[in-house]
């Protein structure tokens, strides 16, 4: 028994002077800088480098652990042997913009023996992309900018607002700063950020928004003005197409409301037109509300002007039980080959069909 007591005291004193130990061995350490900004560097030049100074302010040895990047992108070398108490060292920080334009940020961890033990270390910056990259990522050629896509589209409800992004990147060497034209009364334009700088990236957010009094349903599209630099000497105006689909909302229906609803019928949903070489005679489309509770025709339009709608027989209210006639005519000078393809659609306030389409197919002989 003596003998463990013995054993027992020496492991708590060999763990007391171990602990003792390490705090004796604790240091303290001050960089010239924690965030260092390249600003704006070119892709096509290749990595660069950032060189943290680090000095040992401390009693002990600095001893530097382990130093960690956040992606494979950035990369860090630093010292591996201690450093003497008020002697100073460098990590070196590699950043590799490679397929990486606009802006970036990228944090480094330093663990070492200190109090605390971690660091962080940030770098940043804006990457003017090489033409190739620019062109894979946003091939769309606007003057300075370049974007993703050339239009933006967004769907939304009734009563309901909704958004659309689009992707731009600044190619230029000079600030950018995007101004647009409020001519569209169900659509808003805003640039994130507000000025874009040589080589950032920013999205345009179109906002979409609709009220239950607007007579919109169905497809719409229009343009609206960019002009970036505006009243400036590098001025430059474009236009972006939009579009948005708006439907009605139904996700507020109780069961009782979807069990008595109304529902829309049509009597055919393909019009064969077949071979002709003068304008068909017009083809016959019957809507028929086949539910429990009047339906409304919220908008019946066509896809293109190669064919027409005439809907002045059809109502605005179908009761139950009811029908009515829409005619779909061609109209031959307007199709630029041979076939036709077209459709029409149908959009009413059946909650389980609100959007049907009739397709309207042909081929004009000479």
């Amino acid at each position: 028994m003596p003998t463990l007591r013995i054993l027992a005291a020496i492991a708590i004193l060999i763990s007391l002077g171990a602990d003792a130990a390490a705090k004796s061995d604790t240091t303290s350490v001050e960089f010239s800088t924690l965030h260092y900004n390249f600003g704006a560097i070119r892709e096509d030049n290749g990595p660069s480098t950032a060189a943290f100074k680090i000095t040992n302010t401390g009693a002990y040895p600095l001893i530097i652990n382990r130093v960690s990047t956040s992606c494979g992108c950035t990369t860090a070398s630093y010292p591996k042997k201690p450093i003497a108490p008020g002697a100073s060292d460098s990590i070196v920080v590699k950043y590799d913009p490679a397929g990486r334009p606009g802006r970036f940020l990228k944090r480094v961890k330093v663990m070492a023996n200190t109090s605390p033990a971690a660091t962080n270390l940030d770098i940043s910056g804006v990457v003017i992309g090489e033409e190739t990259t620019v062109s894979r990522r946003f091939p769309v050629e606007k003057g300075p900018l370049r974007m993703r896509t050339p239009d933006t589209h967004a769907s939304f409800k009734k009563k309901r607002s909704s958004s659309a992004t689009l992707e731009v990147y600044n190619i230029s060497g000079d600030t950018i700063v995007p101004t647009f034209a409020d001519s569209l009364p169900w659509v808003s334009f805003k640039a994130f950020p507000e000025v874009l700088l040589p080589g950032e990236q920013g999205v345009f957010m179109a906002y979409y928004q609709d009220t239950k009094d607007s007579g919109f349903y169905g497809n719409f599209s229009d343009s609206v003005a960019v002009t970036l630099n505006q009243g400036s000497p590098r001025e430059y105006r474009f236009f972006i197409p939009v579009s948005c689909m708006v439907m009605e909302d139904f996700s507020g229906l109780t069961d009782k409301q979807k069990a008595n609803a109304p529902a829309c019928s049509l009597s055919t949903q393909r019009i064969e037109f077949g071979s002709f070489s003068e304008t068909p005679a017009p083809q016959a489309v019957t809507i028929t509300n086949t539910g429990k509770s009047p339906l409304d025709i919220r908008r019946i339009y066509p896809s293109s002007d190669r064919i027409t709608v005439d809907t002045s027989s059809v109502p605005a209210r179908l009761k139950k039980g009811n029908s009515a006639t829409f005619t779909v005519s061609v109209e031959p000078s307007r199709i630029p080959n041979s076939i036709l393809s077209a459709a029409v659609y149908i959009i009413t306030n059946d909650p389980f069909n609100p959007l049907i389409t009739v397709r309207a197919t042909g081929e004009k002989t000479k």
